[in-house]
């Protein structure tokens, strides 16, 4: 009955010290470390690195939408967009920031400066340790971010508003698709002034789908297309009441432990 007692005592202690000591609240590199990596970077050894420009985006694969059938084709890894000093689209696109780079249909456009209008969908997987995540992210396209989707669902999009969240892609494309076009034609990549924020439940070490829906719209004198994106996240600790629950447990093991100990010692 002792041991068992004093078994219950360390797992109550090893609990109190999760209450009272979240460590992996305050660490800067959590998106990282849940294998979340920005566009054109790598998380390793408790930093980003930047991809090589001109290579592949390994993290991430690149899908184009047939409208006619409504299926996705898989491209390839998207490229990590070489960005030299006045080479086009430097001139549009912002410098890489933030530990993250563009990411596009070409390695570069210096012989063809143009990609097919159309829809774009760069997804990235990430598989985290079980627990409740808050993930910031800030985001920018060429031309229109439609819509920023985890696991199929839509978690933000800068066009609609929130209004329609519960719509699938394929649903919120045909829903507005003429919509986005108006919105896409003469639309120039913007800064990262896009930003979302999302809180979710993962299960033990299950990987998930992280993906920026893009439109390109047709255009003359060069039109390519692409996403920067990089991440922030942390844990939400558990609500106040399970740390209040553990407090009472631990309490009412150290009254067991002390009537115990009387009864052992009037023995004695």
């Amino acid at each position: 009955m002792l041991k068992k007692v004093l078994m219950a005592g360390a797992l109550c202690a090893l609990a109190l010290a999760a209450v009272v000591h979240p460590a992996m609240a305050t660490n800067t590199n959590v998106a990282g470390m849940l294998g979340l990596n920005n566009t054109g970077e790598t998380y390793s050894n408790s930093s980003y690195t930047p991809d090589i420009q001109g290579n592949q985006d390994k993290n991430y694969t690149l899908q184009t939408l047939d409208t006619s059938s409504w299926t996705w084709q898989l491209v390839t890894n998207p490229y990590v967009t070489e960005l030299s000093q006045g080479q086009f689209p430097s001139t549009y696109w912002t410098a890489s920031v933030n530990d993250a780079q563009w990411i596009s249909p070409q390695s570069n456009y210096t012989q063809n400066n143009s990609d097919a209008a159309g829809f774009y969908l760069y997804t990235t997987q990430f598989t985290p340790t079980a627990g409740t995540y808050q993930i910031t992210g800030n985001w920018a396209t060429d031309n229109y971010g439609v819509g920023v989707y985890l696991d199929g669902a839509l978690i933000t999009n800068s066009a609609m508003n929130g209004s329609y969240t519960t719509l699938s892609i394929k649903d919120l494309i045909s829903s507005d698709f003429t919509k986005i076009q108006s919105w896409a034609d003469g639309q120039k990549p913007q800064d990262f002034s896009k930003t979302f924020t999302y809180s979710f439940d993962a299960s033990g070490n299950n990987p998930h789908d992280l993906a920026f829906l893009v439109y390109n719209a047709s255009g003359s004198g060069g039109n390519p297309t692409g996403v920067i994106a990089n991440f922030s996240a942390q844990p939400i600790p558990e609500p106040e009441f399970f740390q209040l629950g553990t407090l009472l447990a631990c309490g009412g093991f150290l009254g067991l432990f002390r009537k115990m100990r009387k009864a052992s010692n009037s023995l004695a």
